[in-house]
């Protein structure tokens, strides 16, 4: 007889087995269903930014291009309205289209900046903000150091003018000494009749030309000048150079001459002004009456018979 061994162990694990399973399967959906849905959510919300920054734009392009298609219809009419007006009006409208002119240049200009701020916008979302960060910065550091150099410009220049200023200053002092030891103070001629007779003297190269020898009764002092007979009698006088006397020696020579019957007449060339000056105070130490003639570097003294006026005395 055969035997078979009832074992319900066996159903209840099997249907606890389905039991967990299922549960399992619907916990795994579940957390699928979870990650799907927020996936979606996710990718709706960017979408959805884009859309709205796109539409944005969209929406400006729109208005602009609007705005441009009413500005070309309007020209179109004041255009259609020129062929059919008068000379008069013409003029007018003429305006008005360079008026629409521009108004369609500054709106294809707006598209373009849109068109532009577009662009720029969207390298800008793709830039990070320690990107535009950095960039500040060193615009920052770079417009810092222009500061500096500008302000160590302008103070190098503020010491230029000042040293110029007091350059000037230097100069203007220095030209009124020149000035001052330039002049030559005479005196007025004297207002009465001269008795005397004149004793020339050349000045010229810095020394003194006696036209007369002192020391030989009057003759010509033919060491120190040449003398040319030009015409008529009358004879030229050029000083020969290094051949004059210093001051010293003309303090000599003025004993020989007679202050009651002569007063001396200079001839002063323009290179020879300081030694004139030095002249003078020694003529007039010596009780010399004295006049003087500037002469040009061409010049040259006439000796003549005919009867000419000679330089008063001072």
């Amino acid at each position: 007889m055969s035997h078979r061994e009832h074992d319900v162990k066996d159903s209840l694990d099997l249907l606890l087995d389905t039991m967990c399973n299922a549960f399992g399967g619907i916990v795994l959906i579940a957390i699928l269903v979870a990650l799907l849905s927020n996936e979606v959510r996710r990718n709706d919300e960017t979408h959805r930014i884009k859309e709205l920054g796109t539409e944005m734009l969209q929406r400006r392009i729109a208005q602009v291009e609007s705005d441009l298609a009413a500005a070309r219809q309007y020209q179109d009419n004041l255009n259609g309205q020129l062929q059919g007006s008068s000379v008069s009006n013409a003029t007018a409208l003429l305006e008005q289209r360079e008026i629409l002119h521009g108004e369609f240049l500054t709106s294809t200009n707006n598209i373009t900046k849109t068109q532009a701020a577009q662009g720029a916008a969207q390298e800008a979302s793709a830039q990070s903000a320690d990107d535009r960060a950095r960039a500040l910065r060193g615009q920052v550091a770079a417009l810092s150091r222009q500061l500096t150099s500008e302000q160590n410009t302008l103070a190098a220049t503020r010491q230029n003018v000042d040293r110029l200023q007091q350059r000037m200053t230097s100069l203007q002092t220095e030209e009124r000494k020149n000035k001052t030891r330039n002049v030559v103070q005479l005196r007025l001629p004297k207002e009465q009749v001269q008795s005397k007779r004149t004793f020339p003297v050349i000045i010229r190269y810095d020394q003194v030309y006696f036209v007369y020898d002192t020391t030989r009764s009057r003759q010509r002092n033919t060491y120190g000048l040449e003398f040319e007979e030009i015409s008529d009698g009358d004879i030229k006088v050029l000083p020969i150079r290094g051949r004059g006397i210093d001051l010293r020696s003309a303090v000599n020579l003025l004993h020989t001459v007679s202050n009651q019957e002569f007063y001396f007449v200079c001839w002063t060339y323009g290179d020879s002004f300081r030694t004139f000056n030095q002249f003078k105070q020694l003529i007039t130490r010596a009780g010399f009456d004295y006049g003087w003639k500037p002469m040009h570097p061409e010049g040259f003294l006439i000796l003549t018979d005919r009867q000419v006026t000679s330089p008063p005395p001072l």
